[in-house]
């Protein structure tokens, strides 16, 4: 495991780091330096087929620079060179041909083999005098697996951070894919009509958003969660109405097995910080309609004694209760960024901590 170990900026398949932290650490930065009306440049940067392109001679050579000993670097090598594939088209079946690059489909290690092929892009992008200061930081990206984005208070150091991640492409034959990268900029409100400069990469330009969906959850440049709400609101009735319609025949027991693993999860909720309260509400009518449709009870019924009755979590208090759990996760991890804002120096200026005290404290919480 000590032969694994990556950069903090990385947060896949991490003990202790999940894609909501992640987002989380994104969402405080940007935050932070629009409180200071700072405007910021960031770039998402689509890697095409990243796990597919690792070439394996070079994978084996960062494994030897980490020390991995010979005698399991010799198994690995072994492994690889040997794996044959078939293509399958209809009843068609080729002829087995080598492998040269790629990691294992499925491959417990593969996750882990990936991350030490990228994380020296990761090593180059720190030592570039570029980024936000956070606490006694610099961060200037982060990555989850393949999914980078990259972070400049300006739009100049994002230049470099681009043509970095260029140069480390052609190395290690890593494509990046313009056409699906997007740029994002924030900015204050002086500077709401100055013209941003185009940013292009393989000679095409990198298309400019106003919002992106980013490991699952939809950034505003705006910094409101009212869209990435209406995107769990449409996801908690597809979802729904999928058991309803699969399981029409089973008990209601089972139903509210599958209404709790599937509907009650509310993926980054706890990261809804600017929202209209109509588009809560919207949410949380959703979430009660759901579970009075898959239990056969009538709209019109009162909704809190159905979910003390049911054991059930009531919509207000599941967030508030998947926040304090979150909360928790941060104050114990041991990722270097997240202890920064966790740290006194910003954990007052944090937008997002400041949301969740009021949550809690107006909920009888803490």
């Amino acid at each position: 495991e000590n032969f694994l170990i990556t950069n903090a900026n990385q947060f896949g398949f991490k003990k202790g780091h999940g894609t909501d932290q992640c987002i989380y650490v994104l969402k405080e930065v940007i935050q932070l330096y629009k409180s200071l009306n700072t405007c910021m440049s960031i770039c998402f940067l689509d890697a095409s087929k990243a796990f597919d392109r690792v070439n394996h001679q070079l994978l084996f050579q960062k494994l030897e620079h980490r020390g991995v000993p010979g005698y399991i670097l010799r198994i690995l090598v072994f492994w690889y060179e040997n794996q044959t594939m078939h293509v399958c088209w209809g009843n068609l079946i080729s002829e087995s041909f080598q492998v040269s690059n790629g990691v294992r489909q499925g491959g417990i290690l593969s996750p882990y083999f990936f991350n030490v092929y990228i994380d020296d892009l990761s090593a180059r992008l720190n030592n570039l005098p570029i980024g936000c200061k956070l606490g006694d930081f610099v961060i200037n990206h982060l990555m989850y697996a393949d999914d980078l984005v990259l972070i400049s208070p300006s739009t100049r150091g994002l230049f470099k951070l681009i043509a970095e991640c260029q140069k480390y492409g052609i190395e290690y034959d890593i494509l990046y894919n313009p056409l699906k990268s997007a740029v994002m900029f924030f900015k204050p409100a002086f500077m709401s009509k100055i013209k941003m400069p185009n940013f292009t990469m393989n000679n095409e330009n990198i298309k400019v958003v106003h919002e992106y969906t980013y490991l699952g959850h939809i950034l505003s440049d705006n910094m409101s969660d009212d869209l990435d709400i209406l995107r769990q609101r449409k996801k908690l009735f597809a979802q729904g109405n999928s058991i309803r319609r699969k399981f029409y025949m089973c008990t209601i027991d089972v139903k509210l097995t599958l209404f709790r693993a599937y509907c009650a999860t509310l993926y980054t909720s706890q990261l809804w910080v600017n929202y209209t309260r109509t588009v809560m509400n919207k949410l949380y009518i959703a979430y009660h309609n759901m579970l009075k449709l898959l239990i056969g009870v009538a709209k019109r019924e009162h909704t809190r004694p159905i979910c003390v009755n049911l054991d059930v979590p009531y919509c207000p208090a599941l967030i508030i209760n998947i926040v304090f759990k979150f909360m928790g996760r941060l104050l114990k991890s041991n990722n270097i960024f997240i202890k920064a804002i966790c740290d006194m120096d910003c954990f007052y200026r944090s937008c997002i901590w400041k949301h969740w005290r009021s949550l809690l404290y107006a909920n009888g919480v803490g």
